[in-house]
């Protein structure tokens, strides 16, 4: 199936994710229309976000931005320091080593294309990092695919994807394709993933999911099975 006929079939769900809000929610590390940050202040909340939740990461953040503004200081700090302040989010020991890594990167590589090659091959940076980095931080497109996403995606379309995400290559070749069509169509992947993920942390939960409150319940697969086993239980 050519791109044309895949976009056709995939632009609703793109349409009701955007729709979701027009901005999306303001944190440090994001870049928006309204928030520019540099590739760094990405890195950090990127690598910080891994496998902890957003409110937790919020006060570590700023915790780390305000003792170490820059990513030479970053880069030159203590790692018992900052494995000590990343504690209360848990695999401080590997945050800490990759935070270091990426911030003297960014501190002593000026060359943009070779930094993302160097990037890509830090210990601690996997695939959906790496990516977020790059579209986030670079203005790059690229595909993400974590638990959040892969969760609001799979139950809008129904698919039967593995229980980790990010392992599933049918996944990260959907996410690629839903990418192709958003710039296709006009549509800022930034924006679109932020409201995936924003969808995902507020709406569409692990447990009890929000449905009657998201803007794609129309087109949701989950929600249409959820309502026919409403209906036929009266």
């Amino acid at each position: 199936m050519n791109l044309k006929k895949i976009c056709k079939h995939l632009i609703p769900a793109i349409k009701c994710i955007f729709d979701f809000r027009k901005e999306p929610l303001r944190f440090p590390w994001r870049n928006l229309r309204t928030q520019k940050v540099s590739p760094w202040h990405v890195s950090i909340g990127e690598i910080l976000l891994n496998k902890v939740n957003t409110n937790r990461v919020l006060i570590i953040y700023y915790k780390l931005l305000s003792t170490y503004p820059t990513p030479c200081e970053l880069a030159n700090a203590s790692p018992d320091k900052i494995e000590h302040m990343l504690k209360p989010l848990g695999l401080q020991h590997k945050k800490t080593l990759t935070l270091i890594e990426v911030s003297r990167l960014l501190c002593e590589e000026k060359d943009i294309e070779i930094l993302k090659q160097k990037l890509k091959k830090v210990k601690g940076i996997g695939k959906n990092t790496y990516n977020a980095i790059l579209l986030f931080g670079f203005d790059e497109p690229r595909p993400l695919m974590d638990g959040v996403i892969g969760r609001v995606l799979k139950r809008i379309f129904g698919f039967n994807w593995k229980k980790r995400f990010y392992e599933d290559k049918n996944a990260w070749n959907f996410s690629e394709q839903l990418l192709k069509c958003s710039i296709k169509n006009g549509f800022d992947p930034k924006i679109f993933y932020y409201n995936l993920l924003d969808i995902g942390r507020e709406i569409c939960l692990h447990r009890k999911p929000l449905c009657k409150q998201c803007s794609c319940n129309a087109i949701c697969k989950y929600y249409k099975s959820k309502e026919k086993l409403s209906q036929a239980s009266f």
